[in-house]
């Protein structure tokens, strides 16, 4: 769903979906914010509510009973936003990366063969 001002131009837009396999697990309409993003040069204007506003209304539209968003934790005027609308931190995590070149993958290895 895009966000337009007056121009007609995409300021921003959100991309919510329903989650099929969790439904199935749950016996209940999943719904997730999968992206929202607006054009910095737009933001603080209310834009970001407008469309999780649209976004909520699509997912009472289908029957969602349970819907999830996930945002970095310091990025405040989205859990904000999100709040207003009833979302509540269920969890805080750490996401961890490598580059696959700095991988140990000896190490895996020696680990793997000493189990066996």
């Amino acid at each position: 769903m895009p966000g337009k001002r007056d121009e007609g131009d995409t300021v921003g837009y959100i991309a919510v979906g329903i989650v099929p396999d969790y439904s199935r697990r749950f016996g209940m309409k999943w719904g997730r914010i999968v992206s929202l993003a607006v054009d910095p040069d737009h933001q603080h204007q209310g834009i970001g509510t407008a469309l999780v506003g649209a976004g909520m209304e699509w997912f009472r539209q289908q029957g969602c009973e349970y819907l999830e968003v996930g945002t970095d934790q310091n990025n405040v005027a989205a859990i904000r936003t999100y709040q207003r609308f009833g979302f509540r931190s269920t969890y805080a995590g750490v996401s961890l990366m490598a580059r696959a070149s700095n991988l140990d993958t000896e190490g895996i290895e020696q680990a793997i063969t000493s189990r066996a």
